[in-house]
């Protein structure tokens, strides 16, 4: 969250994809996920990065079958999803 706050958005990714790397269930053990529909996270959200971790870990099949968050709809094409 710290990192989010700052803007470090290339820092935020890079440690989401490292901690993911290091176990995939990362995002369920050790991720507050909510943070992720934050008013600091908006710019994090808006990156085509965060739609290639949320498809990693699952959720664009869960909210493919469940509805999607605020914030974010189906994408097109090879884009799986688009947050806002």
């Amino acid at each position: 969250m710290p990192y989010m706050q700052l803007g470090q958005n290339d820092l935020v990714f890079q440690i989401l994809n490292e901690s993911l790397d290091h176990d995939r269930a990362a995002w369920s053990n050790d991720w507050d996920i909510m943070h992720a529909w934050s008013v600091e996270a908006g710019p994090i959200r808006k990156d085509p990065r965060f739609a290639r971790i949320v498809e990693r870990i699952g959720l664009v099949d869960y909210w493919k079958q469940y509805g999607y968050p605020d914030h974010c709809h189906a994408g097109t094409g090879d884009v799986a999803l688009v947050c806002s």
